[in-house]
């Protein structure tokens, strides 16, 4: 962890990447030399979209997005690197079921006495109606005893299947 690094470090590689659900996290700040890496489970079909927002006079910040690799990230299948604020993906359609990457790296930092950039960053997904009876990122949370915690943010990709699972 380094100095002045947001509350989700350590995750500066795809080995040590933070699994998220579709949803919405703020107060996110990357440093020059030490990206941010998550991973979202997607199954074939799935689609994934990406949102970065940050003032981009603060530090110049690039996305990427990543396949599934053989033990980390794979190929890159998407990409956003403009020189204004904020960064988008459009939206990939998974080809291959498993945990696919998102990268935020600092590509140019500013001069001012902050290091880094702050970001929120926003994941959408959209399952696929064959993955629909897949479980959602807070299984098991069918009754009120098991019900899961959540932040106060936005959430995408979750699912009710059937008479049985209420969430």
């Amino acid at each position: 962890v380094t100095a002045g690094d947001d509350g989700l470090e350590d995750n500066d590689s795809s080995f040590d990447a933070l699994e998220i659900p579709g949803y919405r996290v703020d107060d996110l700040r990357v440093l020059s030399g030490d990206d941010d890496w998550y991973a979202v489970d997607l199954g074939v079909g799935d689609t994934l979209a990406v949102n970065v927002n940050f003032t981009d006079s603060e530090g110049d910040i690039d996305l990427y997005v990543y396949a599934p690799g053989s033990g980390g990230a794979g190929s890159t299948v998407r990409s956003s690197t403009s020189v204004t604020n904020n960064e988008s993906t459009s939206s990939y359609t998974a080809t291959s079921a498993g945990l696919h990457y998102i990268k935020v790296t600092l590509y140019l930092d500013d001069t001012g006495g902050t290091p880094g950039n702050l970001y929120e960053m926003e994941t959408i997904v959209a399952r696929h109606s064959s993955n629909w009876n897949d479980n959602d990122f807070f299984e098991y949370n069918d009754t009120q005893s098991s019900a899961a915690a959540v932040e106060d943010t936005y959430y995408w990709g979750l699912t009710a299947n059937g008479a049985t699972d209420e969430d």
